[in-house]
């Protein structure tokens, strides 16, 4: 039987016995290509076991999710839709706004320029408000993807002055309004995701070339503050499953075959077997790689390396 249009325009408004009220933005977790499936969102435990080990992903993961500070005030800029008076007097809506939101933290300098990487970002969003509820969009079939962001910006850090509270601000403008006219799920997250993965980024250095082909000196420091990561990590990073080589031409990956202790300069003895004349690209494994061996928290820029 064919449908006709009347029937499917407009609806039913009635109350389901669990509606859900959107509270104020308390944090997003923000994604290139990250969406949960049936299973993941099954109950509580499972979608806080999902975001922790898609936090946990490398960065070039795009299933990889971030999780931004937590905001401590938030304003709602959407504004209203536009209307338009025609001839005879009557109105129109035109057009209507993408929501749009200004954020504040109270991060440091260091956190701040890291969140400033992301202005620009054109990936996907996950909503947790402050009611801790867990926003998504519902999939056909089952699962969640994020919302289209249209927009993001964050402030970079500066001072405060002799009044008020010092905020960072940022402006999330999400992609399409229509989004929020679909099948938007919720649940409850009665967990912090801003403190179940704390990472912090590592830039690596060559510090010399040592006497083997192939033979590598790499040391690190955490980025911002400088601190060298080599007296807190001097055994646990001394493992072939804590380093990758890739060739920066084709991708392809070269085996680390021996990592071994330069105390005197601070730094590990990376040997990659095979390894002709080329641009490399040197870095620590990925997050979830690196916790298996008892690292917590490093991830690391990948170091170009040309062997000549």
């Amino acid at each position: 039987m064919q449908v006709s249009l009347c029937a499917t325009i407009g609806g039913n408004v009635g109350a389901p016995a669990c509606d859900v009220q959107m509270g104020a933005l308390r944090t997003i977790l923000v994604t290139r290509g990250k969406e949960f499936t049936a299973s993941e969102l099954a109950d509580t435990n499972s979608l806080r076991a999902a975001i922790a080990a898609a936090m946990l992903l490398g960065n070039d993961n795009n299933n990889k999710i971030y999780a931004f500070p937590v905001f401590r005030n938030v304003t709602d800029n959407t504004g209203d839709p536009n209307v338009e008076t025609l001839p005879d007097g009557s109105k129109q809506t035109t057009s209507r706004p993408v929501p749009s939101y200004t954020l504040e933290s109270t991060i440091g300098y260091c956190q701040a320029r890291n969140v400033a990487r992301f202005n620009g970002f054109s990936g996907k969003v996950y909503v947790i408000d402050g009611n801790q509820r867990f926003f998504f969009l519902r999939k056909t079939g089952g699962g969640g993807k994020g919302f289209s962001i249209g927009n993001i910006d964050s402030d970079s850090a500066r001072w405060g002055g002799f009044t008020g509270a010092r905020t960072i601000k940022h402006r999330l403008s999400f992609g399409s309004e229509v989004e929020f006219r679909s099948e938007i799920g919720a649940m409850n997250a009665d967990f912090d995701v801003t403190s179940m993965v704390n990472i912090q980024n590592v830039a690596l250095r060559l510090v010399t070339s040592t006497t083997g082909p192939g033979e590598f000196s790499i040391a690190g420091q955490i980025e911002c503050t400088n601190q060298e990561i080599y007296p807190a990590y001097r055994t646990l990073l001394k493992n072939t499953a804590a380093w990758k080589v890739v060739n920066a031409d084709t991708g392809a990956a070269v085996p680390v075959t021996f990592v071994g202790n330069l105390d005197t300069i601070g730094a590990w003895n990376v040997t990659a077997a095979d390894i002709p004349a080329g641009k490399y690209y040197f870095s620590l494994a990925a997050p979830d790689a690196l916790l298996a061996l008892g690292v917590e928290g490093l991830e690391s820029f990948p170091l170009l390396v040309t062997v000549v």
